[in-house]
């Protein structure tokens, strides 16, 4: 189990295509104490970057809608071994649906947790605390 004080050492990978989505979240991440965002526009590129640096990332916070490879794609790909090294990463995925695909995820253990659009600081925070732990 990780020790959720070390948060500031842990990097992130946030898959977001809206810049505007992707500049609020960085931002709540840097509050919550994480100091390295790296940020992927798709699916695509997050899996690109994972492959060509598998230990850079702690977690993944990833949009569902994405074009190009979306969310549900990607973590398909994580945890199908697309990324070579980075198949066991916690993967917190964001999201505004509000059906049970989400829940359904977490329930199968491909994703460790999951934040609802309009994302506050505290949901940041319990969600990576609780992906850290799993």
């Amino acid at each position: 189990m990780r020790d959720f004080g070390d948060i500031h050492a842990v990097g992130v990978l946030l898959v977001e295509d809206s810049a505007f989505q992707a500049n609020l979240m960085r931002r709540i991440l840097n509050v919550v104490g994480v100091r390295e965002v790296a940020i992927a526009e798709n699916g695509l590129q997050a899996l690109a970057m994972l492959t060509a640096e598998p230990a850079r990332f702690g977690v993944v916070v990833c949009d569902l809608v994405m074009p190009e490879m979306t969310g549900y794609q990607l973590v398909a790909a994580i945890r199908g071994g697309q990324a070579a090294g980075a198949e066991t990463v916690p993967i917190v995925v964001v999201t505004g649906a509000h059906g049970d695909e989400v829940e359904h995820l977490a329930r199968l253990g491909q994703v460790q947790g999951y934040i609802r659009k309009p994302a506050t600081t505290a949901a940041v925070f319990e969600a990576l605390k609780a992906a850290l732990a799993a």
